[in-house]
Parts: structure tokens; sequence; C-alpha cells
């Protein structure tokens, strides 16, 4: 867990990514770096609880407008596209 993380919004935050499918390791990284818009994110214990909050918020937006899955894919698809993977 990332450290001085809130645990309930890392939690949260996996619950998600698990409902979206984005359950292997580099595609939670690809999606971390087109959230945070930083391609040197290389591990769940380099975001800050402002940016797991914020990932963790995006994502459950998302959720509510039944696109979670889709637009999820679609930002690691993009981010891949542009950090190259």
């Amino acid at each position: 867990m990332p450290p001085n993380a809130d645990p309930r919004t890392t939690r949260r935050m996996f619950a998600l990514l698990g409902q979206a499918r984005i359950t292997e390791k580099w595609d939670r990284i690809w999606l971390y770096r087109w959230m945070c818009s930083n391609p040197e994110i290389v591990s769940t214990n380099d975001l800050s609880e402002p940016e797991i909050r914020m990932i963790a918020d995006t994502l459950a937006y998302w959720q509510r407008n039944n696109e979670l899955e889709s637009r999820s894919r679609t930002a690691v698809d993009e981010a891949v596209t542009k950090w190259g993977g």
C-alpha cells in the first residue's frame, strides 16, 4: 500500500480498478500515468494520497456513467501509445 495514504481510499481505488477489469500491474501503471500525466510512475507506491483520491473519484464517476471499463481501457491504450510500452 502506498506510504501515507488512507487505506480505505486505496482499497476503494483497487476495488474500482477490479470492476474496470484493470487487474494487470502494468495496465494499472499505464492508467495511473494517464490520469496523473506522469510517465515516471512505476508503482502504486509512487502515488500521493491526493492522486489516489483523484483516481478513485474519476473511476467512480465513470462507473456512475456506465463507462468504467471502456473509459479505463481507452486511458490505458492512450498512455501506452503516448509513452510507449
